[in-house]
């Protein structure tokens, strides 16, 4: 199959899962282009052996990309004015003036034909739609919701989805838990299915049961964004509590982000700076052997007062392929990897006692630690690997192409 997949930076760090998407279609074949804004700066080069193509139709410079979009916004209005008016149309149902990109985005990829168009992202569905209306051949467009494109984007701009719920052909919400807020916004449920993002178990190898809980000080992990709603102050109150009860144990905070510093000041007013430490970002090798010493992974996603929420946040997944427990918050979609008490500990949304008690239980009984790393391991191999994922792609785009009447 010809895929489009669009998307915003390409590659960026902390969106494995998109490079894991797109290189699953290319390893079974497909022809793959990536439609990306721009470059991440400083990005770590996932796949210098790609098999799939790059196109960026934008720039990090913003002088140089406005002057692009300007220059080809002028191109539609003097060459194909039918088509710029009808982007301007679907403006106006919608209200998102980034879909102006568009033009110059359609002037790379003029003349081209594709089986299928996937938009990585809700708002990517609206430049998907404008692509179309200037007259590529996209196929049916896929669109995927991950998070705060379902949640706090939403709140801000809430008739950014009036057109693609009735022009779009397939929505892929990554949790079954986005599926009523779909509904609820005007998406047709029988063009609803929930389509999971993929792990690369080549590269999170499985390292066993008897490597978990390694004695003291024990390792608590937790990785991410330095966001609100990655939780990382609570993750830093339960640390707290747990070295009150007398467990001797570090915390590692692996990412970077605004909330960086202030989470940093709670862990000095908590009296465990010493016990925290924050590498910032890291490469996939490198978070791998951090998860490969650690003693539990801790998922504490919460939801602020933006209303931005998770899917189900990849690094539960990279850390149960590896074989570190994890106790989590009962957050968006957590609940449908975290099965309480056989993958994992689930617990209330901000609950640090429970979680303080599913950490002592997991340190103090190596039997539990072992029954649970095992049957995660075997649900992330089954439901989430980068091939089955791959394959459950290809199943969705050409029942929508045959729904479609396209092939």
């Amino acid at each position: 199959m010809r895929i489009l997949i669009l998307t915003n930076s390409f590659p960026h760090t902390s969106e494995t899962f998109i490079h894991n998407h797109i290189q699953g279609l290319a390893d079974r074949g497909n022809q793959v282009t990536v439609f990306a804004k721009r470059a991440k700066r400083n990005a770590e080069n996932t796949d210098p052996d790609q098999l799939y193509r790059i196109v960026y139709y934008s720039t990090a410079q913003k002088n140089r990309a406005a002057f692009n979009a300007l220059q080809s916004t002028f191109f539609y209005v003097l060459r194909h004015p039918l088509r710029f008016f009808s982007v301007l149309r679907q403006i106006a149902v919608h209200h998102d003036w980034a879909v102006l990109q568009s033009f110059a985005a359609a002037r790379r990829i003029s003349g081209e034909t594709f089986d299928v168009t996937h938009a990585e992202f809700g708002p990517l569905g609206n430049i998907a739609l404008a692509l179309r209306a200037c007259d590529v051949k996209t196929g049916p467009i896929c669109t995927s919701f991950r998070g705060a494109d379902i949640s706090s984007y939403l709140k801000r701009r809430p008739r950014s989805y009036c057109l693609l719920s009735k022009k779009g052909d397939l929505f892929l919400p990554v949790c079954k838990a986005f599926i009523p807020r779909l509904t609820e916004i005007g998406f047709p449920s029988r063009r609803i299915q929930v389509y999971h993002s993929a792990v690369d178990l080549t590269g999170f190898p499985f390292r066993g049961t008897e490597a978990s809980v390694t004695g003291k000080p024990g390792r608590l992990i937790a990785l991410g964004r330095f966001v609100r709603k990655k939780g990382f102050h609570l993750a830093v109150e339960l640390l707290a509590r747990l070295q009150n009860d007398g467990f001797d144990l570090q915390l590692e905070l692996i990412g970077d982000g605004p909330e960086r510093e202030t989470v940093l000041a709670r862990a000095e007013e908590a009296g465990v700076a010493d016990k925290v430490l924050s590498p910032g970002w890291l490469g996939r090798a490198e978070i791998l052997e951090h998860l490969q010493r650690a003693d539990v992974c801790l998922g504490t996603s919460v939801t602020p007062e933006t209303g931005e929420l998770e899917g189900i946040p990849n690094v539960l997944k990279e850390a149960m392929a590896v074989g570190v427990p994890v106790v989590a918050f009962d957050h968006s979609g957590v609940a449908e990897i975290v099965q309480n008490g056989v993958t994992g500990f689930l617990l209330p949304e901000g609950d640090i006692d429970a979680m303080a008690g599913a950490v002592r239980q997991l340190l103090e009984n190596k039997k539990t630690a072992a029954s649970i790393i095992t049957a995660a391991r075997a649900l992330i191999e089954d439901e989430y690997g980068v091939e089955n994922q791959a394959a459950a792609a290809e199943k969705l785009y050409r029942s929508c192409n045959e729904n479609s009447g396209l092939l």
